[in-house]
């Protein structure tokens, strides 16, 4: 029996070519129908690619956003396939999962509609994946909490699921993020309701089966990794219409069986809660300075970056190539895409191993590894690296140095912070223990290298900035960028170094080969000191924008309130403390054992793409 997968694409983000992927991969799939809802040029331009090495990939595009529910149906129309699965374009199925469900159809055949469990990309259940029916009763329910109070009474929407179920069953409904149908059902029924943009679509659906006397089948052993949130959409885009589609569903499917009171209260409370959450969505994207779109953004200007050449290859040194094949962790930061791109520069292998998301780049010597340093251990499906290159959360790491041992690791490079100096008379709980993890980790690394025989290097960098990926220069960039002005702990005049990322991907590549760098510790700062004042105003002169400055002295205890209201401990009053404190640190060991030379603050051009520099000069190995 062949399956036609149909997915909905609108700016869905880096997750979409896996997802393509790892659909086409599945046994007995015919067919991925991919409805482009809108995506930038640059995807289309990949998806197209892709299609003419897949004649399985069918791009259905030109009918612009039509919303979810009528491009499902249009994908449907389309395709060939005995059985239809709507999946959603950032989920990810095990490789059997498709043929499972479709065995689990056979062997229930009371069965109309199959979904299966829902995960994180840790593999949690991420709740949702079976459900009870909407009805006014549960939606209040779910409105008010009253689960809380007695959920025998007066149970949850979505139903808890159990890590220990094995067996299939049947239930009231399932999550629109997988729906298995056979096809000509699906079409029999009308498919999904157009009157749904999106959201509510898939619990119609769900209660238009139960009507119509068919089943909904939950197989729990099926498990698919949902990304979720990935689409750059304006979360009160989606609020609206997901309030919209309450409003549908109540007045299509109950409009007859409650009075017009009850029906006016669901209704005025489906819009009272919009209300609610609008506000509260404003005043958290006011306070954080970002939205919804922002992490798509991010993985956009990621892409924008692995994409960019570098016009020349960095590294030539055969001593380099001696350490391939690299594995970078940490790989979709400002400083890991910044070495990955040098590393393809090189013509060096490079597997990047991400918990999440990937970037949606593709390159001969590029290997994506799903994975997490928080794992016991790490499944590098195969992968054997020489060396590995660690921008991740240093602590993460001396865990598994054994085992990167076992695979043949001889060179480790990590990146702590110059916190460990920088915050050491911090009086902030969370900044102490982030300083006690910094040397713990450290000490760790040269005690599991050193036993394990890997030449180990350890760079403290300080307020790196560079390409538009940092929390330093950018986070005050974005304030000035939204207020027009800075706040400021008179008189602002403590030293900093920033530090161009760049500059970074330049110390790793020219010290990978060499001994002189082998187990040592370095500080890396930025080519020029600069007062915080004079800081904050180049960044100011940078936009284009005049550099107005507030000074005060309250400014510490409004960051605390500021952190406690966003419950961000990264973000505390001793920042403002800080402004008056000299934060360089001497790089002249850097400088002398591997030529650094990093760049002046910010003299080189705008807070964009990252820019070509000048290589340090190699250092051969003594004779």
């Amino acid at each position: 029996m062949s399956v036609s997968v149909v997915m909905v694409t609108y700016h869905t983000g880096p997750i979409l070519a896996r997802a393509i992927e790892s659909a086409l991969s599945q046994q007995g799939v015919q067919e991925v129908i991919l409805v482009d809802n809108g995506n930038r040029k640059e995807v289309q331009a990949r998806l197209d690619a892709f299609a003419k090495r897949e004649p399985r990939l069918k791009i259905l595009r030109g009918q612009g956003n039509v919303g979810f529910a009528r491009a499902c149906n249009m994908g449907a129309k389309a395709a060939n396939g005995d059985y239809l699965l709507l999946l959603n374009p950032d989920s990810v199925a095990p490789s059997n999962g498709v043929a499972a469900l479709v065995e689990a159809f056979r062997q229930y055949p009371e069965a109309w509609l199959a979904g299966c469990t829902m995960t994180t990309a840790d593999g949690a259940a991420q709740g949702g994946s079976k459900r009870h029916l909407l009805t006014p009763r549960t939606a209040i329910t779910e409105l008010l909490s009253l689960w809380r109070v007695n959920p025998q009474k007066y149970p949850r929407l979505n139903i808890d699921e159990s890590p220990n179920e094995t067996e299939a069953q049947y239930v009231p409904a399932i999550s629109g993020a997988l729906m298995l149908m056979r096809r000509e059902r699906y079409l029999q029924l009308g498919g999904m309701d157009e009157d749904y943009f999106f959201h509510v679509e898939d619990l119609d659906l769900c209660l238009r089966v139960n009507k119509a006397g068919g089943k909904v089948l939950y197989v729990p052993t099926v498990r698919v990794v949902h990304y979720r949130s990935t689409s750059k959409v304006s979360t009160l885009f989606v609020e609206w219409h997901k309030a919209r589609g309450f409003v549908h569903y109540f007045n299509k499917h109950f409009h007859e069986r409650y009075n017009l009171a009850f029906r006016v209260g669901t209704i005025g409370g489906i819009y009272a809660r919009l209300a609610v959450r609008s506000v509260w969505i404003l005043l958290k994207e006011f306070i954080s300075f970002k939205n919804r779109s922002a992490e798509v953004e991010r993985h956009e200007r990621q892409v924008q970056l692995l994409e960019t050449p570098l016009g020349r290859r960095y590294m030539e040194d055969r001593a380099v190539h001696s350490h391939d094949p690299v594995l970078v962790v940490g790989g979709t930061g400002q400083v890991g895409i910044s070495i990955i791109r040098r590393l393809l520069a090189s013509d060096i292998k490079t597997g990047v191993l991400y918990h999440t998301h990937t970037v949606d780049y593709v390159n001969r010597n590029l290997t994506w590894i799903q994975g997490s340093l928080t794992s016991e251990t790490l499944d590098l499906n195969g992968y054997q690296p020489k060396t590995v290159i660690c921008t991740a959360a240093i602590w993460l790491l001396p865990q598994h140095i054994k085992q990167l041992a076992e695979l043949g690791v001889k060179r480790v490079i990590c990146f702590s912070s110059t916190s460990i100096m920088g915050k050491s008379s911090s009086k902030n709980r969370y900044e102490k223990e982030l300083v006690s993890r910094f040397i713990s980790a450290e000490n760790a690394i040269r005690q599991q290298c050193e036993k394990y025989g890997i030449a180990w290097t350890v760079f403290r960098p300080t307020m790196i900035y560079g390409i538009g990926l940092d929390r330093n220069v950018c986070s005050i960039r974005r304030f000035i960028d939204r207020f027009g002005f800075f706040p400021l702990t008179d008189p602002g005049t403590g030293l900093r170094a920033p530090v161009h990322t760049d500059d970074l991907a330049n110390a790793v590549m020219t010290s990978l080969p060499l001994s002189t760098t082998y187990n040592k510790c370095y500080s890396l700062g930025g080519g020029e000191q600069i007062t915080y004042i004079a800081m904050v105003e180049r960044i100011a002169k940078n936009m284009n924008k005049p550099a107005r400055i507030i000074r005060t002295k309250y400014l510490p205890l409004i960051i605390d309130i500021f952190s406690f209201i966003t419950r961000n401990p990264d973000t505390n009053g001793e920042i403002a403390v800080r402004m008056n404190s000299d934060l360089v640190f001497d790089d002249s060991e850097a400088r002398q054992d591997f030529g650094y030379a990093p760049r002046a603050f910010l003299t080189q051009g705008p807070l964009e793409l990252g820019i070509e520099v000048p290589v340090a000069p190699k250092f051969k190995e003594a004779a």
